[in-house]
């Protein structure tokens, strides 16, 4: 018996020790648990996967034609594409290097998808450790987080690789938040970052959590209008957020003014016309057939696990605690997450906000802010009980979080698994999204990767590299005011740029169907035509690289301080 005892408390005691490193193991294994679906050869067939193989390949294509930015992504049969321009690569840079060394594209995708359920179970873990200052609670949310309802019908049946990243840098938003409004506000660069991520992700997940911080700040103006210092943080939080994005924001905002593209121009995805009925709001199961009942697919809702735990509010009699009035704030904004996926808000009127596409987006939202809180209520509710009624309560938790994950797998896998492994196509977003306006996708095709000219006399040769295209001409009857033009396999993008032999600017505009037309200025010559880039674009990749130069060796600097401060 005392060899017993003495084991268990040498157990014990290492348990004690090294609380931290167990800690990460567990969020380890919570990641790795929900990413077995992914070990099968075949994968589901998502319905954004092949966007966003494309997008991984144009990534690829270009880095290997070395445009590291690649803000025009290779593809489109040639023709290139602006989706690095409005949809951010930096998570992308992963599966594409990943592609590049060994991987083959669908394994690439599963490794992005892989890292995605596990970064998100570590930020949520750093979220609620960070709130409630206990590993236990970090741990908790960490799986109540990777076992929603809505992010198993994301990741799986929707692939869809926005959000994905999105679920990522969520919980550090709102970790940096709290500590900006409720505690240490010394730790704003947390919001920074978190900014910088989704950002990089999915620009309307962005829009959506700016109106939610908003609407959180607008709760919590008595504390501004008290502590003054927390209000000049957050300013600095957001300035330097601005900073550490500026590479993708503005040269994003010039792309929108300068080129006259198609931005969610399908009437189909009016937000209104997607709506969910109430009483699917609370369903957690993504098997049933939706598309029987309303003609459409609907996602699962954040499930009744979320929502039970959310209940055990009423059973908390902490008052005037940071941390109970953070959980009371994120309960409202997840209710109105779950009334904005419904016709109760008004979508019809306020039609600017169509361009959301589908109110189900705000899931992502409720799911976030449900699974705070019921990590909360379930720390408070759990915090003097015993270890027995703490394992009663855990394992049930377990079983019914493990559920809609489950049931989707076991579903999708029947219906709708595919062999992407030699895929090798190129797909573009919904509606023709950053597309030119006007442009014909089947005569764009069907025209190849060639160059035509308007001067029937002309010869030329030319070779084509990513997107670049070195052409060498020459025509016998060449007059300037015959305003000869060739057309090259180039869809045409504002920051493109066309050069003689010698250096000189040649003048570019679009042509049919909205490709590159340059007009050469000589009887002979060469010309080489590629995406330059422009003065926002370059002025904004050094104000980025700058701030991070600062930036970088702030925090190295103040985390060094934390820690000696807890050494000591």
């Amino acid at each position: 018996m005392k060899k017993l005892n003495n084991k268990k408390k040498t157990i014990l005691n290492y348990i004690n020790r090294h609380t931290t490193l167990i800690a990460y193991i567990a969020v380890l294994s919570i990641g790795v648990l929900f990413s077995l679906w992914l070990l099968k050869r075949k994968i589901i067939a998502g319905h954004d996967l092949e966007f966003h193989l494309s997008r991984i390949k144009g990534l690829k294509d270009s880095i290997l034609n070395g445009d590291y930015m690649a803000l025009i992504h290779v593809g489109l049969n040639g023709y290139g594409y602006a989706n690095g321009m409005f949809y951010g690569n930096l998570l992308l840079y992963i599966p594409a290097i990943a592609s590049i060394i060994k991987f083959n594209l669908i394994n690439s995708y599963k490794l992005y998808t892989f890292l995605c359920t596990l970064g998100s179970a570590l930020t949520m873990f750093w979220c609620m450790k960070g709130i409630t200052k206990s590993n236990k609670a970090g741990l908790l949310g960490s799986f109540l987080y990777s076992a929603c309802a809505y992010k198993a019908c994301d990741f799986i049946i929707r692939a869809a690789g926005g959000e994905m990243g999105a679920f990522v840098f969520l919980p550090l938003i709102i970790l940096g938040f709290y500590y900006i409004v409720y505690d240490d506000y010394n730790k704003w660069w947390i919001f920074s970052i978190g900014f910088f991520g989704i950002i990089q992700c999915h620009l309307i997940s962005s829009a959506i959590i700016f109106c939610f911080i908003i609407i959180m700040l607008i709760f919590n103006l008595e504390k501004f209008l008290k502590d003054k210092k927390r209000f000049l943080y957050l300013c600095i939080s957001g300035i330097i957020g601005v900073l550490i994005t500026a590479a993708f924001i503005f040269p994003m905002l010039e792309g929108l003014y300068r080129n006259d593209l198609t931005v969610n121009a399908n009437n189909n995805f009016a937000a209104w016309y997607r709506t969910i009925p109430i009483e699917y709001l609370f369903l957690g199961f993504p098997h049933y057939n939706t598309s029987e009942y309303l003609g459409r697919f609907v996602p699962p809702g954040v499930g009744v696990l979320l929502l039970v735990l959310t209940a055990f509010r009423f059973k908390i009699k902490t008052k005037n605690n940071n941390i109970i009035s953070f959980c009371d704030l994120c309960i409202i904004m997840g209710v109105i997450s779950l009334i904005c996926c419904t016709s109760i808000f008004p979508w019809q009127e306020i039609t600017f906000l169509n361009k959301i596409q589908f109110p189900w987006r705000f899931y992502l939202f409720a799911s976030l802010f449900f699974t705070i809180t019921s990590t909360i209520t379930s720390y408070y509710y759990l915090k003097n009980k015993k270890t027995k009624d703490i394992v009663k309560f855990i394992i049930p938790v377990i079983l019914i979080g493990i559920i809609p994950t489950a049931i989707t797998i076991y579903h999708y896998e029947k219906t709708n698994t595919e062999d992407y492994y030699n895929w090798d196509g190129f797909e573009i977003g919904p509606g023709e999204e950053y597309l030119p306006k006007g442009t014909n996708l089947d005569k764009l095709y069907k025209r190849g990767k060639i160059v035509t000219s308007n001067n029937d006399n002309i010869n030329f040769s030319f070779k084509k590299t990513g997107n670049s295209v070195i052409l060498s001409y020459k025509t016998s009857d060449y007059k300037s005011d015959k305003k000869t033009y060739l057309e090259l396999p180039l869809l045409y993008y504002y920051g493109y740029a066309a050069l003689d032999k010698d250096g000189n600017k040649l003048k570019i505009t679009k042509g049919n169907n909205n490709i590159i037309r340059v007009y050469p200025n000589k009887v002979k010559g060469k010309i080489h035509v590629y995406y330059k880039g422009t003065i926002i674009q370059k002025i904004s990749l050094w104000i980025s690289i700058i701030t991070w130069i600062i930036f970088i060796p702030y925090l190295c600097k103040k985390n060094y301080k934390s820690k000696n401060k807890k050494s000591s």
